[in-house]
């Protein structure tokens, strides 16, 4: 019994997990019409922090944010920062736990 109660709540997270990841696909698939996102996502240093950082996936989920960027170029400036930002974040972290 007990077993069955908790392979029923792994399906459950999967599945909450498995519509986080289509909504940013579908969201970073959208983004990659804009000309300017196409080319930073196709730096092959922002395209893991674009799919798969936390931080870059919240702010990609608020639609008034995806508008803003649509139509602002302070606003894209400021999310190439952060994408620039949390790369930075990342790959120093990776050197420390290297050493």
């Amino acid at each position: 019994m007990l077993d069955f109660l908790f392979d029923s709540l792994d399906i459950i997270v999967d599945l909450f997990q498995l519509k986080k990841t289509v909504n940013s696909v579908t969201i970073i698939e959208d983004m990659k019409k804009e000309p300017w996102f196409l080319a930073l996502i196709k730096d092959y240093r922002y395209e893991y922090i674009i799919q798969n950082n936390k931080a870059i996936h919240i702010y990609l989920k608020q639609p008034a944010n995806i508008k803003l960027l649509k139509h602002s170029e302070e606003e894209r400036q400021n999310f190439i920062s952060l994408v620039k930002q949390e790369h930075h974040r990342f790959t120093s972290f990776n050197q420390k736990s290297n050493k």
